[in-house]
């Protein structure tokens, strides 16, 4: 009979350069500034054998998730409430002189659908589309208010995996031959 061992050990995680932009329920939520980090971690199980010298001889992914953060380029209203509490931007309440967020947050995790544009990795004048239809805000976020420079907003979310078995696609132009 062999022995389970779980180890928490694979991340893969890089940062993909520039600026973009960022969809919030197809609405354009205006630009991200210093990368996109994207991060993709992965649970293992091994069963290790009794004989051998209690080598691994066989193990199974158990757990996987794939996680973006950014930084918001434009703090408005709107990216406050998805960035901070997770929400769309019909909780942004306006009139002819004035728009109002209340700062009530949710009590559940609201899913949203989101998509980041970046230059494609084959051609820098080519766009790079990430599509993850099932998202949640998550850790925390702030914002510093100073003189004379911008206020850009962190936000990290989670991808939640589709009825399909998929975190979301990633599409990429083909550059003109």
């Amino acid at each position: 009979m062999g022995n389970v061992n779980e180890r928490v050990t694979v991340t893969n995680e890089y940062i993909l350069q520039g600026a973009g932009k960022l969809y919030v329920n197809d609405v354009e939520a205006g630009g991200y500034q210093g990368g996109l980090k994207q991060s993709y971690t992965q649970t293992e199980s091994f069963i290790a054998s009794d004989c051998q010298g209690g080598g691994e001889i066989d193990g199974e992914i158990t757990k996987t998730g794939y996680e973006f953060s950014t930084e918001l380029e434009e703090s408005t209203l709107e990216n406050v409430a998805w960035a901070m509490y997770g929400i769309n931007s019909s909780s942004v309440s306006s009139n002819a002189s004035s728009k109002t967020l209340n700062l009530i947050p949710p009590k559940s995790m609201i899913q949203l659908d989101l998509k980041f544009e970046t230059m494609s990795g084959l051609d820098r004048t080519a766009v790079r589309t990430y599509h993850l239809p099932k998202v949640v805000k998550i850790g925390s976020t702030g914002q510093t208010f100073k003189r004379g420079e911008k206020t850009v907003i962190p936000v990290t979310i989670k991808a939640l995996m589709g009825a399909d078995g998929s975190y979301g696609t990633i599409s990429e132009d083909i550059p003109a031959a």
